[in-house]
């Protein structure tokens, strides 16, 4: 159907992602260090899994208690001066409660197996939906999940964005069938992050499609009774007022480390004078509302069309990570789905694609990224690189829709 990746440029494709490949796996190997006194953001879930298993679970979100277990096993607390909160929903902490019985190091690498199956698993429903995959091997895109930055930044830092970014390759799958309550469904199970899920669900809202939303309102109730039972009632109030007083309190050094969110409440502020606060916050919400306001766009135009769903899909998620309040470069692993839609839809479409592949390209290319984080202490730089994504992605769908192309690739039947 359309165009496909010829063998050659299939090594040439294999044999970058294999460099990028390399490159994570020396920075693990660099890492192994730090990841043994604690450094990783793997800490948090550890931290928690131990309270849970001390019996402690209604106090979970005791500042004081995190900070005598967290102790306990990282040395990186005193190295770091404060402890790495746990911030996240409690339900979380009962997925990581089996880790607690092993060692910290332990609990860390067998985390960092779990994580990598779960990429390979997204890779592949990734790949069964797009029809690409009648002319790639699947090992192609188990490399390409290996091979992106931000995914093997998670990986690394035993983040759990990387099951996030499953459930959207679950939602995206479910939503090719019709299958809105399964997709409902998929995106509540993301709510360990629900910065990176509820502004995604804005546009489904806005378009009426209640079976979508009402899917995610049962599993979330779901998860909410899990941490009644679990946890007992108080914690439910208990973690909003925690992870507002985590990210504002000045004892974490990073609450003022704007150059480090990937989004453009991070851009805003980096590129503005640190006088100019007032003016960023502004921008960031102007610009978040016209972001917004282009893919609730996108998601009326698609109407039915698969492809243009597709596009629209990614869009509205290049959008979440985009606008979230806190993003990370780890957190930058959702943009996996969009990126290699972008790239499908092109290749199958359109002869010529070049900016697609010089964007691709950038997404891969972990030399940049290290650049930007490591060199550079400016994160919040990459940001650019999702905001070209998403100006390429509505432009596909606008070329999608014209009612002739001259680009446009002969299809076969």
């Amino acid at each position: 159907m359309g165009a496909s990746i010829s063998r050659s440029v299939e090594r040439r494709i294999a044999c970058y992602l294999v460099s990028m490949l390399l490159v994570h796996c020396a920075l693990l190997v660099l890492e192994s260090h730090r990841i043994r006194t604690g450094y990783p953001d793997f800490s948090i879930f550890y931290t928690a899994a131990k309270i849970v298993q001390q019996g402690r679970a209604s106090e979970i979100y005791n500042d004081n208690l995190q900070e005598t277990v967290q102790r306990s096993f990282s040395a990186a607390v005193d190295e770091r001066g404060t402890i790495l909160p746990f911030n996240h929903p409690p339900f979380e902490a009962l997925v990581f409660w089996p880790l607690a019985q092993l060692s910290y190091v332990q609990a860390y690498y067998t985390w960092l197996a779990l994580n990598g199956v779960i990429v390979i698993v997204s890779a592949v429903v990734l790949f069964r939906q797009l029809p690409v995959h009648s002319t790639t091997p699947p090992w192609l895109w188990m490399l390409a999940g290996f091979g992106f930055p931000p995914v093997a930044i998670a990986l690394i830092l035993g983040q759990d964005v990387t099951w996030v970014l499953l459930c959207y390759c679950m939602a995206f799958a479910a939503l090719r069938k019709n299958a809105e309550v399964r997709a409902g469904v998929w995106l509540a199970l993301g709510l360990c992050k629900f910065h990176l899920v509820l502004p995604f669900l804005i546009a489904p809202l806005l378009q009426r499609r209640w079976k979508l939303l009402g899917g995610f309102g049962a599993a979330a109730a779901g998860l909410m009774v899990v941490t009644w039972i679990a946890f007992g009632w108080a914690v439910l109030w208990q973690y909003p007022s925690y992870v507002w007083w985590a990210d504002h309190v000045r004892k974490f050094p990073w609450n003022a480390l704007h150059h480090s969110i990937t989004n453009i409440r991070g851009l805003a502020l980096t590129l503005l004078p640190q006088r100019w606060g007032a003016a960023g916050e502004v921008v960031t919400v102007v610009l978040s509302i016209a972001v917004l306001m282009v893919v609730i766009r996108m998601w009326f135009r698609a109407g039915e069309n698969q492809e243009q769903r597709a596009l629209a899909f990614s869009a509205n998620l290049v959008a979440t990570v985009l606008v979230s309040y806190h993003t990370g470069v780890q957190d930058m692993s959702l943009l996996l789905l969009p990126t290699l839609v972008l790239l499908d839809i092109s290749l199958r479409r359109w002869a010529k694609n070049g900016w697609v592949w010089i964007v691709t390209g950038m997404m891969f290319c972990s030399p940049l990224y290290l650049l930007f984080v490591l060199r550079l202490g400016r994160a919040a730089l990459l940001t650019s690189l999702a905001l070209v994504l998403l100006f390429l992605i509505v432009a596909a769908l606008d070329r999608a829709q014209r009612p002739s192309d001259e680009g446009l690739v002969t299809q076969s039947p």
